[in-house]
């Protein structure tokens, strides 16, 4: 998949940015589950990622982050593609992994 990138100013009020879970029901105040998205970092249950780098994906509401990630001892880089899909939720591709995960978000 080929995608072009603009590189523009990222703003405070980002869509992507807020506290997600793959079941509405984990919303619940201090779950462990949860992921938070922001403009600095990335935290999830047991790892956190500072964002090194941000790119919006022109004319697709999607951004692709560089991520410097630490848990459970390790360091490691990443890249991540979030989407933004109907209804409050984002879809994730980690490119490493081949993986693709969607996520709601909570109120």
């Amino acid at each position: 998949m080929l995608l072009a990138g603009s590189s523009g100013p990222v703003h405070a009020d980002e869509w992507w940015y807020g506290k997600y879970v793959t079941d509405e029901r984990e919303c619940s105040d201090g779950d462990p589950v949860a992921t938070e998205f922001s403009k600095s970092k990335l935290e999830f249950h047991e790892y956190m990622c500072k964002t090194s780098q941000i790119t919006k994906i022109r004319e697709m509401n999607a951004v692709l982050l560089d991520l410097d990630c630490r848990g459970e001892g390790n360091d490691w880089k990443s890249r991540y593609l979030i989407m933004q899909l109907d209804e409050g939720k984002i879809a994730q591709y980690t490119g490493q992994l081949q993986y693709l995960q969607t996520w709601k978000r909570c109120p």
